[in-house]
């Protein structure tokens, strides 16, 4: 077995790891929405965000690092209109000097006030499909929930519900993340990483018990649907996840609900199992919201991919 120092250099695997999630950062990818973009004289599509916004900000070791230049060719998104072509331009205060390094060799350099895009080509589909899986996630700490919400967009639902249970606590509902804007805004952050430029569906929904034992989640995703529901339980007792193989029908969806670190309460297994969910395991260990979420997504994939596998 290759040492982790000899084959991957000095600092290891890890290291590398690290390097991959920072070329994530790198992508040439920028989504906008809607009421952000405008058409000039000429018809074309153009937008001006702030320097600081969060979409732009992952970029900056780009932005900034390529030799004075202040012009690029990225590839943009309009959310649920399309992708394009477009130039992305630097703006900068009228009397800022770019050339005038901080004291001593120190400190910030300068930066633009502004970005403007400027689409160079009519607005395409991405090529992606529509996200057959959908997602009813118990609501995690509000900070978690900015971390997950980017994973869950860049691995792709139709439909996310954020609902309450037993173990989450009803002040979440009242924190200003779980405002549209802001979950749109770190939705966006992740379909950005994917180039998708479709947003989910967002449905909140504090009522586990409304939402499972009346007609209100068949409204939310109508049609054939697999439910399953996700419990930390040690594999000889829940299903191992591929036992459950939905229809080969290119109609078919997947529902995958995830709980509360600690699990759904038993009581609320039992209403899931009344509204035709299957309970699978991820195994007996306790997850955190972000690792349990992205498994279970990525598995629910790969049923709808290989829906025999066993």
């Amino acid at each position: 077995m290759h040492r982790a120092g000899t084959r991957y250099g000095r600092y290891g695997l890890a290291a590398w790891a690290v390097i991959l999630l920072c070329r994530l950062d790198a992508w040439r990818f920028l989504l906008l929405e809607f009421d952000e973009v405008t058409l000039d004289a000429n018809l074309q599509r153009r937008a001006v965000l702030p320097f600081a916004d969060p979409r732009v900000k992952r970029l900056e070791s780009l932005l900034l690092h390529s030799t004075g230049e202040d012009k690029f060719n990225f590839t943009c998104g309009v959310v649920d209109e399309g992708i394009g072509d477009a130039e992305v331009t630097l703006q900068w205060e009228a009397d800022v000097d770019r050339a005038k390094k901080p004291p001593g060799g120190r400190g910030r350099r300068p930066k633009p006030k502004s970005v403007e895009v400027l689409f160079t080509s009519p607005l395409r589909d991405s090529g992606l499909p529509r996200p057959r899986k959908h997602l009813l996630l118990a609501i995690p700490r509000p900070s978690q929930l900015e971390r997950l919400l980017p994973r869950v967009a860049q691995m792709g639902v139709g439909h996310l519900i954020l609902c309450g249970a037993s173990k989450v606590d009803a002040n979440y509902f009242r924190s200003h993340v779980m405002e549209l804007q802001y979950l749109r805004k770190f939705l966006g952050l992740g379909l950005a990483g994917a180039e998708d430029p479709m947003m989910p569906k967002i449905t909140v929904e504090a009522d586990l018990q409304e939402l499972l034992e009346g007609k209100r989640l068949q409204q939310i995703i109508p049609g054939a649907v697999s439910r399953v529901v996700a419990h930390p339980t040690p594999l000889s007792d829940g299903a191992l996840f591929f036992t459950l193989s939905p229809d080969s029908s290119p109609t078919t969806q997947v529902l995958m609900a995830i709980g509360p670190e600690a699990g759904w309460e038993e009581s609320e297994l039992e209403m899931f199992a009344a509204a035709d969910f299957h309970a699978v395991s991820l195994g007996p260990r306790v997850l955190r919201s972000e690792v349990a979420t992205v498994a279970a997504l990525a598995l629910a994939e790969q049923m709808l991919i290989q829906p025999a596998l066993r």
